[in-house]
């Protein structure tokens, strides 16, 4: 049994176990967490991203590689959590799936919408270039 990934969708306690933790610890795990996200109502993903989010640079990898998966509506939340909800400024290999998603997106993110979400977390950091956003 791992600690570190939510039983269900209300496991609070092991989100909290997270906190303050290096991700070093859970490294094998991030996926697992990754798609804890795929719908933000769970309870569990509400606790769970903004501990994620600060980690951008370190968990980039799992991150593309969710965003180049089949799972569409988990790439939506992922844009989302990592895109216009973040503080920090995404990498560049993130960066560069979130823009192809918004200018060739595949049938599927075009179903889920999630090349419009794409195009308008692209719009944002345009936005937010010059405005000092933190970049971990």
């Amino acid at each position: 049994m791992d600690v570190w990934v939510p039983k269900d969708k209300h496991d609070l306690a092991a989100v909290q176990r997270l906190v303050g933790v290096p991700v070093e610890r859970y490294r094998a795990q991030v996926p697992a967490l990754l798609d804890w996200l795929g719908d933000i109502n769970w309870l569990v993903a509400q606790a769970l991203y903004p501990i994620l989010q600060p980690l951008v640079y370190q968990i980039s990898g799992e991150i593309v590689k969710c965003l180049q998966g089949r799972d569409h509506v988990q790439k939506y939340w992922l844009v989302q959590v990592f895109g216009i909800w973040s503080m920090h400024y995404p990498p560049d290999n993130i960066c560069a799936e979130v823009e192809r998603c918004a200018k060739r997106p595949t049938r599927g993110e075009e179903e889920e919408e999630v090349h419009l979400v794409a195009r308008e977390t692209m719009e944002y950091w345009r936005g937010k270039e010059n405005q000092g956003r933190v970049q971990s």
